[in-house]
């Protein structure tokens, strides 16, 4: 997340100086993983810090809890300790996914329609609405780190006008095909991460490319320590 953060940054320096100097000022990386999920963030057009997710792990468990409505009750660690916490007659009113990023691995198969069954239930949910509850959570989640750095509140123009101003990143797997990378695309935009008319402010980037990138950072960085 961070290399490409960095890349982005170095593009954004050169966009801050022209017509989108009033755009784009944030850069979000989000990575939904089949186990682990987190995300990272540089915010300001001056701002030369990285910051990822906070926690001792950075990463949280990709666990849903969802509300009969398919609202989101919780996620990550929190989904887990709730789903436990759970009485008997109330495991009717809730349901819980895990590994559902699995379903998108075979692109052929890859559709809107696609439906999942909770693991403690028959009930179930569009594969779509579990990754748009994933990306709602990001982006409420990583808006509210930025503003609490920068000390912006909710009930400020600032905060309205964040998303405007954001570009978002989304890592994926290299065996994914276009269906799926498409598919995580409109669940950006069911999420509110960007509307229907502006899909070509996500960037979908591989994850390996990134790997790649942290290996390159990493021996760059040992050089200059050298030097």
């Amino acid at each position: 997340l961070l290399c490409f953060l960095r890349r982005l940054r170095e593009r954004g320096v050169l966009l801050c100086t022209g017509r989108m100097a009033s755009k784009v000022t944030n850069f979000i990386a989000i990575d939904v993983g089949t186990t682990n999920s987190g995300f990272g963030y540089v915010s300001g057009a001056s701002s030369t810090d990285f910051v990822m997710q906070p926690g001792h792990d950075r990463k949280e468990p990709t666990i849903l809890l969802l509300n009969k409505d398919g609202s989101l009750h919780s996620f990550g660690h929190q989904a887990w300790t709730d789903f436990e916490g759970l009485e008997e007659d109330e495991m009717c009113d809730y349901f819980f996914f895990d590994r559902f990023k699995m379903n998108l691995q075979h692109d052929k198969g890859v559709h809107g329609n696609i439906k999942v069954q909770a693991k403690n239930a028959k009930k179930t949910f569009a594969l779509k609405l579990l990754f748009t509850r994933v990306l709602e959570h990001y982006r409420k989640t990583a808006k509210e780190q930025i503003c609490l750095t920068l000390g912006i509140r909710k009930d400020t123009e600032e905060w309205s006008d964040m998303d405007k101003e954001t570009r978002w990143i989304i890592t994926v797997p290299a065996i994914w095909g276009d269906r799926a990378k498409h598919f995580m695309v409109e669940a950006a935009v069911d999420a509110g991460l960007v509307t229907p008319s502006s899909q070509d402010s996500i960037t979908v980037a591989l994850e390996p490319e990134g790997a790649a990138l942290a290996c390159r950072e990493d021996l760059l960085q040992a050089a200059r320590d050298l030097t």
